[in-house]
């Protein structure tokens, strides 16, 4: 028979058992919305984003919040390839949801358009018994830099600002401040092989660094570094592990550097071996 001890720790390890699922249990009924509130939300940013997708943008006001009418108007529209919600976040109990979006779309690069998905979070609200895509108000007064959100100057006699906002770096302006040690990077075509290039800082702020692709068989590749302060490298490695032999069609990848949004596309090169020519028969001698 066992110990009062004994009898008491088993008591103890399940009682701490059960308040950790109960915990849990708790946990995800306070995060889970009531029945038919998700289904509701997922139907109307599936329809609004479907209709994106086939440019009829005037028919998707009816889905936007009247306070950002006015945004939705200005703002840039794309038709999207393909559709899909990836996670909801709620707040406001329930009121208020944050949809991560996954949207296929075309990077225009050199060597033509590839297609590639679009990360995107969206804000939709309850208004008049209806989900609603929410466009946050613009912070004028701040403006987004290498260093952080900055305050423009004083305002001008006419109105403006004493100091002219530059127009957003374009692909060649990105190239100048941010270094790379290669133009392009090569792997062969019939074989397992690596190629890797540095990517160097060169403003005194910090950069962030994404990796927009799509995918391609048997190629991988990776960045050591996300995030760059001043002067520090990130090295961008590619591994390409061939399911065949045959020549493949050189393919971009695309380094978004931000928080200027710039794209620069680093195109893959896959090496194939020279041709080798089949020997001539020459005619046997005459005995």
């Amino acid at each position: 028979m066992p110990s009062a001890r004994i009898v008491l720790s088993l008591l103890t390890v399940l009682s701490l058992a059960f308040s950790h699922l109960s915990a849990q249990t708790l946990a995800s009924r306070i995060n889970k919305p009531p029945a038919g509130v998700e289904e509701a939300l997922r139907d109307r940013v599936t329809k609004f984003f479907q209709l994106q997708s086939e440019g009829k943008f005037r028919q998707g006001e009816s889905y936007v919040c009247d306070e950002s009418k006015d945004a939705y108007y200005d703002a840039f529209k794309n038709k999207w390839t393909s559709v899909k919600i990836v996670s909801i976040t709620w707040e406001d109990s329930f009121q208020t949801g944050k949809v991560l979006m996954s949207l296929g779309t075309e990077l225009k690069t050199l060597g033509g358009s590839i297609p590639a998905q679009y990360p995107l979070t969206t804000i939709w609200k309850v208004q008049n018994s209806n989900w609603c895509y929410f466009v946050p108000p613009v912070d004028t007064t701040q403006v987004p830099s290498p260093f952080g959100d900055m305050k423009p100057g004083p305002t001008s006699a006419d109105g403006g600002l004493a100091t002219n906002r530059k127009a957003p770096p374009t692909s060649s302006d990105i190239a100048r401040m941010v270094g790379i040690t290669k133009s392009e990077l090569h792997v062969k075509a019939d074989e397992q092989s690596t190629d890797s290039l540095e990517v160097i800082n060169g403003l005194p702020g910090s950069l962030r660094l994404e990796i927009h692709a799509p995918e391609f068989p048997g190629l991988h590749w990776t960045i050591s570094k996300s995030e760059l302060k001043e002067k520090e490298k990130a090295v961008l490695t590619v591994t390409y592990k061939p399911l065949d032999k045959s020549k493949k069609t050189p393919f971009n990848l695309n380094l978004v550097v931000e928080p200027f949004g710039g794209i620069m596309a680093i195109p893959v090169i896959f090496t194939s071996p020279p041709a080798t020519s089949s020997p001539i028969a020459l005619p046997l001698p005459k005995k």
